[in-house]
């Protein structure tokens, strides 16, 4: 489950664009956790061809890469007050970190997806950029629900 660059890149301006906008913090956190797990899975791939790691299974060593991934960008969220705020809450939890988590799981649906797209098409995309669109589309569609429903 390798994210090619183009989405990583369209991720990371999703959630900079949110951010710049002042978009509601669940909005930028999908886009935040897109992009984090976009990285994990980058590092993950990586660890695994450099065979670094070898020796853990492979949901230990990818836990082991999103905890360096995550926990770094997230701890900073909330020394910085940018996360953690008590009227900042989605449900009791703060809202970018919802979003965090519903970005991640959308991410890795939409990879999902894009599979099962291809498995269904005989190994072949349906489009040209498949592999790009399907995740990016998924993170928009759930950017699209939470702005309707919760902000």
């Amino acid at each position: 489950m390798v994210y090619c660059p183009v989405c990583t890149i369209a991720v990371a301006g999703g959630a900079g664009l949110c951010r710049w906008l002042g978009i509601d913090d669940v909005i930028s956190g999908v886009w935040i956790g897109g992009l984090l797990a976009s990285l994990t899975a980058w590092i993950a791939s990586w660890l695994e061809r450099k065979s670094i790691l070898s020796k853990a299974p492979g949901v230990v060593r990818w836990l082991m890469v999103a905890a360096v991934v995550y926990l770094p960008t997230i701890i900073p969220l909330y020394g910085l007050e940018v996360a953690g705020g008590p009227h900042n809450t989605l449900y009791g939890v703060d809202r970018l970190l919802v979003g965090i988590f519903l970005g991640t799981i959308t991410l890795l649906f939409g990879n999902w997806f894009y599979s099962f797209l291809k498995r269904l098409n005989g190994g072949k995309v349906l489009f040209p950029f498949q592999k790009v669109v399907i995740p990016v589309l998924c993170l928009v569609i759930i950017s699209g629900v939470l702005y309707l429903t919760v902000c």
